[in-house]
């Protein structure tokens, strides 16, 4: 121990002495800290972290693979409207499937324009998260159906930009020039990819671009004993 603190003594003087290294080593370590600190809020960011939802293994997300040119190995796509629909007409191990997009919009702030990246759904998706929204509700059929101007934040958006106010419900947000009225405020670490706006979507789900995907939840099966049949 004795040896360890004459070492670092030894090191603050050289420090002390040699104000040039001293600001090289500072600035190294700053941007070390600085460059760590934002990759680590990027992949917060767009990681989905599954442990926030109820029954966490049971949630998925689907997508198609498909082989690359000469090589055996594949690569994740996203899906068509066709193909969400043929999965929501065939899949019997799924439930609960939630057709979205994703898309950077311009919101309009209080001193200036923001970009938020938003979540279109095509349903609820407090329904399939499996999860209650902090203040106010979800998608009702009606709004879904027609598409109403309506938008769930994200828990992250109501504190850094509404300041946490339990009266946020009914206020509007701007995003690409169009108002939409908050109805609700979504758990802390409840956003689907980062999301921080939910819009509701009417257009049917076979119109979606390729760019679309889904998230659902895999059917719990019955077992025979529940059900009083014998394998």
């Amino acid at each position: 121990m004795d040896v360890l603190r004459a070492d670092l003594r030894c090191f603050l003087r050289t420090l002390a002495r040699q104000s040039g290294l001293s600001a090289t080593v500072i600035g190294i370590l700053g941007l070390g800290i600085a460059a760590a600190v934002v990759v680590y809020g990027v992949v917060e960011a767009l990681v989905p972290d599954p442990f926030p939802y109820p029954e966490p293994d049971r949630l998925v997300v689907i997508g198609s693979e498909m082989p690359r040119a000469g090589r055996d190995l594949g690569f994740f796509e996203r899906l068509s409207g066709p193909e969400i629909e043929d999965v929501r007409a065939h899949g019997r191990s799924l439930e609960r499937l939630l057709p979205f997009d994703l898309n950077s919009v311009r919101v309009r702030g209080e001193d200036f324009p923001e970009r938020l990246f938003a979540l279109y759904a095509w349903g609820d998706p407090f329904a399939t998260l499996g999860v209650a929204p902090l203040l106010g509700r979800g998608f009702t059929s009606e709004e879904l159906r027609r598409a109403d101007h309506v938008a769930v934040i994200s828990h992250e958006l109501w504190q850094s930009r509404y300041g946490a106010d339990p009266g946020v419900l009914g206020r509007a947000v701007v995003a690409d020039g169009v108002p939409y009225s908050v109805i609700g405020v979504a758990p802390p670490g409840s956003s689907i990819y980062g999301a921080d706006l939910w819009l509701p979507q009417s257009e049917p789900a076979a119109a979606l671009p390729r760019a679309s995907a889904a998230v659902g939840r895999l059917t719990v099966l019955e077992s025979p004993t529940a059900t009083g049949r014998q394998p």
